[in-house]
This record gives C-alpha cells, sequence and structure tokens, in this order.
C-alpha cells in the first residue's frame, strides 16, 4: 500500500513537471510571436519625430599674434663726454663694490681712433661723469679706494696724467650705479624717484631720471616732477637744450631719438641703424649734435 502511494506521488510530481516545462515553452512562443509582429510593424510606419540636424556656424581660424615684449631699461654702464668737432672721450663705468674696473678711453679726431687711459695709479675703482673742455682738459667725477671714496679728479694731458680736484664735483649729475636709489647732484646723494632708476642727466638747465618702465621725471625747485612717461626709452640724451630720449625701435629704426607726447606717440627726430641696447647705450649732445654709444656703434647723428 506504502509502495503504491510512494508510486503514485512521484507520477503525480512528474505530471506536474511536464506541465510547467510546457507552460513555460508555450510563454516564450508567443512572447516572440509578439515582438516579431511589433518589428514587421514598425517596419512600414514612418515616425512623426522630427529630428534637427545641429546647425554650427563656421568657426574663424585664429592665428596668434606674435607679441614684442616690452623693452624694460637697465642702468647705464656707459659715460659719454666732448667738445668741439674732435674732443670724445668715454668709459665703460665699472663697479667699485662689484670688483669689476672701470675702462677710459679718449679721442681727438671724433672717434676715428681711441687711445686706452689706465687709472688704477690712481685706484679709481668707478667713472660716474665725465667732462671735456678740450682735447687736452677733462674732469670725472670717480669711486676710489677699498672705502669707494666720491671724488673729482681733472686731467691737462688727454687723459694721460690726473690730479684730484674738489671743483669736479659741482654742476654734475649721475646716478650712483652701484646704489640705483640715489642720484648724484653736484656730489650729493639725492633719493631716486623710482627704485629702478636707469640713468639720471643734466639736460635743459635741469636734472632729468629715466625709469626702467620708461617713466621720466625732471627735478625743479628740490622736488621730482614726473614728465611724459617714455616706453621703449633705453637712455637720455645728456647735455641737450631740451630733454630728448633713446628709444629701441622696431626694424626700420632700431634706434631712434625723440621725445614721446602726452599720448605716447614718437615722431622719431632721427634714427640709427644699430641697436638701442639697453645698459650698454649712451647719448650726448655736442656743438648740436648727438653723439651716440651704442653696442658697438660709436658715431653723430
Amino acid at each position: 500500500m506504502a509502495a503504491k502511494r510512494a508510486r503514485r506521488s512521484r507520477g503525480e510530481f512528474s505530471g506536474r513537471v511536464g506541465l510547467a516545462i510546457a507552460a513555460i515553452v508555450a510563454f516564450l512562443a508567443v512572447d516572440a510571436v509578439l515582438v516579431l509582429a511589433a518589428i514587421n510593424a514598425s517596419r512600414g510606419v514612418e515616425s512623426s519625430t522630427v529630428y534637427l540636424e545641429p546647425n554650427i556656424p563656421p568657426q574663424p581660424s585664429i592665428t596668434p599674434t606674435p607679441t614684442t615684449p616690452p623693452v624694460v631699461g637697465l642702468p647705464v654702464g656707459r659715460v659719454l663726454a666732448g667738445a668741439g668737432e674732435s674732443a670724445v672721450w668715454r668709459a665703460s663705468a665699472g663697479s667699485c663694490t662689484g670688483g669689476v674696473a672701470p675702462a677710459l678711453q679718449t679721442s681727438s679726431d671724433a672717434g676715428a681712433t681711441w687711445t686706452d687711459r689706465s687709472l688704477a695709479s690712481y685706484d679709481v675703482r668707478q667713472i660716474l661723469v665725465l667732462w671735456v673742455r678740450d682735447v687736452n682738459y677733462g674732469e670725472a667725477v670717480v669711486r676710489i679706494g677699498d672705502d669707494c671714496r666720491l671724488a673729482g679728479i681733472r686731467s691737462f694731458t688727454g687723459g694721460r696724467f690726473w690730479e684730484e680736484s674738489e671743483g669736479a664735483l659741482t654742476d654734475t649729475v649721475a646716478l650712483d650705479l652701484d646704489a640705483p636709489g640715489d642720484v648724484l647732484v653736484d656730489g650729493e646723494a639725492v633719493a631716486a624717484p623710482c627704485p629702478d632708476a636707469v640713468q639720471a642727466v643734466p639736460a635743459a638747465e635741469s636734472v632729468f631720471v629715466l625709469c626702467g618702465d620708461g617713466s621720466l621725471f625732471g627735478r625743479a625747485d628740490g622736488e621730482w616732477t614726473p614728465q611724459a612717461p617714455q616706453p621703449g626709452a633705453v637712455a637720455l640724451v645728456a647735455e641737450g637744450a631740451a630733454p630728448e630720449v633713446v628709444f629701441s625701435g622696431p626694424e626700420d629704426c632700431p634706434l631712434a631719438l625723440g621725445l614721446r607726447d602726452e599720448v605716447g606717440e614718437l615722431a622719431p627726430r632721427v634714427c640709427a641703424p644699430t641697436a638701442a641696447v639697453p645698459g650698454a647705450t649712451v647719448a650726448v649732445a655736442i656743438d648740436g649734435r648727438t653723439v651716440v654709444w651704442a653696442g658697438d656703434f660709436f658715431g653723430a647723428l
């Protein structure tokens, strides 16, 4: 009896499994038919959805524009003076605190030839100012000895021999190269109008200071007065009847002399076919001519 119930239970269970499998197979078949029908139906029906193509405007081609870095002036390490048509003296200033010896040259033929003049026997460590009366007589403001003492010296022999002269310190203007924050006026240190002073010169019966960013100041009644900015300037023209600036210019006028107006426009008075080198360009007015020493170039403009 028990064996019969066991056989019947196994038969009932097998029947139920068979029915479940048949139901799953039937469900999958119906689902496949429905999916196939949906696909076939969609093939013949046009969609009502409108798809817009993106309207991208033409993009301009951008070509990088080369930029010229601004000219930054450097302290002018050269000194230049002259008189008449033939007497010209020039010097590399040197550095008293930096141990760089100055180098002095004189010319009696307007710079066609030069004679080296040694100041080592006088323990001159730096040359700040030169002043020339003729081919024989000239004066200089220098620093002497280990203590860099400021002194005036003069020569009656075209720069061959020298002696100290207190009078050489008067009526002189110079930038103190070893202390750019100071300007020497008549032998006395005066605070410069900017921390990056490039040069200080006498001109137009006054004193002018050029700064590294092209700022220009004049001195009157013991005060510095801002002048029209001179961007691109590397040096000032000393001893001129009016202030004038040496500019680093474009390829067709690499060294320009002139003065920018209040709106920054520059109409060069004259151009030179040489580069205006920051720190190594100096110019001075001599008897109606402007004598320029820039890099390896020397000449009157």
